[in-house]
């Protein structure tokens, strides 16, 4: 069985040993916390504990550094650091020891230099010991402790006042998928999908009897009528566009077999409001409207499992009064909850977490009986004995944390501790330093309430429930050891002060230019990049890490586009001026137009110098159009829906008002003459040309001066770069498709347009190029308006 469960320690940071005197684990950890009083650092360790986090810092450029240490004590090479210190660059052996006094507390070692202003110890400076047992006996505990959440253990070994589902509700199943199913599945969830948690329970018969009961339970409401199947390609280009694929990829949660499941209805129902059939949140919202869940549903409907749809065999009849009884007494409802028409409980009596035993009943390797079966691995089975010999015995916000990041797989998309584990064109922010750097009624804002600040992105953050993940936005502050709730209060800042912030924020003498990238209060910026709105800047972002990103963005965050400003710059007065920024930002909605903003004008993108791309919904194009803009006022929009150029036009670029500004979503619109560049009906086909192709698009980008496009017809890969002609007038593409079988066909063109080929025939109006099995077929076509001639 495959579980979405990460370890506790991802090599970010040192080695931490910390003891209580009775017990003792060692893991790898930051030097940073926020304990409230009966809190630890570990689960596993009591509140009264000692810590000695030991390994090794590592100096990019040497220099005098100076450490904040608090209430610890810190020490380099074996020398106590007390003041500033000489540190050549490379690594240092560094050891830190801490003993937690009674009540709260709170750690964060900084560090400084002539280099950079004072900051966290970031985890790319630290370096832990090498690996030792401890700290994989610790590591395959803390596995453990992940893994009986993924799996549900709480629902059945737990307090019946402790209990919530974690799985989707039961109520009106039977509306959802049938009894077919039902049964087939309940026989082994692992057969329709093997990374189910869910573990085997019933016998032969049970399963008749329960497959019966759920099948009977309907919803009252019938559900609206689905998107025809024609919506199936559309759900397919939007199931990668928005980020489903960072759970449902290759090798995670498997969505194969839907179509045997539930129909496009119920499917598309499910996908509009997860949360009201799952209220865990494991399935998150993803603000999909009707059309595009119908379109999603129709995509995952193909898909079908023939051994789920087989007749139950023919045998005794099934009695639903006894399914009922069965799923309160055999544990269902401590994963799921029922309404019938009243919530029903469970009546299963199991063990307490306290009075498990390692080996045994679930985690047995052949359990007996009644005992539920789960499909786990011997490493999965020695992680929950690891666990169940050293189980929690103190809160600790670090193992919350790391549980709901895990249970929500954040890790997905996000940078925490590493790299994502999937790469989208969209980049979501990485969330390492999130703690120090947001404010925490900011984090519950996005968490609990879908607030968003980057509305454009075609990615999208999901929405698990405000009761699932509202209690994190408090966490991330918790492990960074910052300053809890929103940071340290910001001066008051006066008339003055407020006067020349907004006048840096501008575009007149002195101004630092930021609407240039920034949005002001919905009027997006006029620059191709969008960053996030200037107004909500002071409700996002914590005083303190703003003056360390003004100062030097690009420590904070490498490739950022954000200028540094103050390189070179006198301290006092690139504190001054910082100052007078967030003075200014601090007045939030009130925050006065800084010099040069256009409001009620139209918004245009302009190329100025090089080329730009834009992915856009396109006046008169597709909404899944990528246009280009080439310096000298040319422009071509591709259409990443048909893979196939749509129109070019000479002059201005796009005017995007209607896309950024307001609630945005509307079309951007060519500013000159357009002319199509191929037939909605014709363009590039490998082998017949007369039949339409399967086309999937793989990605764009600007290279050496031209426009990049990757997609594939028919399962062949194609490559092309798009320039305009060196005359002028027209483009010229350069085409190469990989080797195989088939001739390469394109055209005929429009009639607004000539093609010109380097190499190939002209037959009936197409070009029609040979094709090799060796190496890949590369030819060049010109285009020419005809008004060119």
């Amino acid at each position: 069985m495959t579980v979405f469960v990460a370890s506790a320690a991802h090599g970010a940071g040192l080695t931490a040993e910390i003891s209580d005197g009775a017990r003792r684990m060692v893991t790898v950890s930051l030097p940073h916390f926020t304990l409230a009083a009966g809190q630890s650092l570990h689960p596993a360790v009591g509140p009264a504990f000692t810590a000695v986090w030991t390994g090794r810092l590592h100096v990019v450029q040497g220099g005098r550094y100076t450490f904040g240490t608090g209430p610890a004590r810190m020490s380099l090479a074996g020398a106590a650091v007390a003041g500033p210190v000489a540190l050549a660059a490379g690594e240092h052996p560094l050891r830190i020891e801490y003993t937690r006094p009674p009540g709260p507390a709170r750690l964060q070692i900084t560090w400084s230099s002539e280099h950079f202003t004072e900051e966290p110890l970031p985890p790319s400076a630290l370096r832990p010991d090498a690996s030792s047992p401890q700290v994989t006996a610790t590591a395959l505990r803390d596995r453990g402790r992940l893994l009986t959440t993924a799996l549900g253990c709480g629902g059945c070994h737990s307090s019946n006042a402790a209990r919530r589902p974690l799985a989707p509700t039961l109520t009106g199943v039977g509306g959802r998928t049938s009894e077919r199913w039902i049964y087939h599945w309940l026989a082994d969830p692992g057969a329709f999908r093997a990374d189910a948690s869910m573990p085997t329970m019933l016998d032969e018969g049970e399963r008749r009897d329960v497959a019966a009961y759920l099948a009977g339970l309907r919803p009252a409401q019938p559900l609206p009528a689905p998107a025809p199947p024609s919506a199936a390609e559309q759900g397919e280009r939007l199931f990668g566009a928005i980020g489903c694929t960072a759970c449902h990829g290759s090798g995670a949660l498997a969505v194969e077999g839907m179509g045997s499941k539930a129909t496009a209805e119920v499917l598309s129902a499910y996908l509009r409001d997860p949360l009201a059939v799952n209220p865990t949140g494991r399935m998150p919202a993803m603000g999909l409207n009707k059309e595009e869940a119908d379109a999603l549903a129709a995509h995952l409907v193909r898909s079908r499992r023939p051994a789920f749809e087989q007749p139950i065999p023919a045998g005794r009849a099934a009695d639903p009064g006894r399914g009922r009884a069965l799923v309160q007494e055999r544990g269902c409802l401590g994963c799921h909850g029922l309404a019938d028409p009243k919530p029903l409980a469970s009546t299963l009596v199991a063990p307490l977490f306290a009075k498990l035993r390692p080996g045994r009943g679930c985690v047995a390797a052949a359990p007996g009986g009644r005992t539920p079966r789960y499909r786990l691995d011997q490493d999965q089975r020695r992680a929950l004995d690891a666990y169940l010999a050293a189980p929690d015995i103190t809160p600790a916000p670090a193992a919350d944390f790391e549980d709901l990041v895990a249970q929500y797989r954040c890790r997905q998309c996000h940078e925490l501790g590493g790299p994502a584990a999937v790469k989208f064109q969209d980049v979501p922010p990485a969330l390492d330093d999130t703690g120090n750097k947001l404010r925490t009624g900011w984090i519950e804002q996005v968490l609990a309430h879908q607030r968003r600040v980057r509305p454009w992105m075609t990615l999208r953050m999901p929405h698990f429930g405000a009761a699932n993940v509202g209690p994190m936005a408090a966490l991330f502050a918790t492990v960074a050891g910052a300053q809890p709730g929103n940071g340290l209060p910001s001066p008051e800042p006066d008339a003055v002060a407020v006067r020349e912030g907004v006048r840096s924020l501008g575009r007149g003498e002195e101004g630092l230019a930021c609407i240039t990238c920034h949005d002001f209060g919905g009027v997006p910026s006029q620059a191709g990049i969008r960053a996030p709105d200037m107004k909500t800047m002071a409700d996002r972002i914590r005083g303190d890490w703003f003056r360390r990103w003004m100062l030097a963005p690009a420590r904070i965050q490498p490739g950022t586009q954000m200028p540094t400003f103050f390189a070179g710059v006198a301290p006092e007065i690139a504190e001054r001026r910082i100052g007078h920024l967030w003075g200014a930002l601090a007045l939030g909605e009130g925050l006065p137009r800084p010099e040069g903003l256009t409001d009620g004008q139209p918004v245009t993108l302009k190329v100025e110098g090089r080329p730009i791309a834009f992915r856009t919904f396109l006046a008169k194009g597709s909404t899944m159009s990528i246009v280009f803009g080439f310096p000298g006022g040319r422009s071509f929009a591709f259409d990443a829906d048909r893979c196939r150029l749509q129109m070019a036009w000479t002059g201005d670029f796009l005017d995007v008002t209607s896309v950024w500004v307001g609630r945005g979503g509307g079309e951007a619109k060519p500013l000159g003459r357009t002319y199509p560049l191929e037939t909605r009906e014709a363009g590039l086909r490998i082998g017949d040309p007369k039949r339409a192709p399967t086309v999937k698009f793989r990605g764009y980008g600007i290279e050496a001066g031209a426009a990049l496009l990757r997609y594939e017809i028919d399962g062949q890969l194609v490559r092309e770069q798009i320039a305009p002609s060196t005359d002028g007038a027209g483009w010229v593409r350069r085409i190469s498709v990989a080797p195989g079988q088939g001739d390469v066909w394109l055209g005929p063109a429009p009639e607004s347009v000539r093609y010109q080929a380097s190499v190939g025939s002209e037959e009936a109006g197409s070009i029609r190029v040979p094709r090799t099995r060796q190496k890949p077929t590369q030819f060049q076509v010109t285009v020419t308006p005809r008004e060119a001639k």
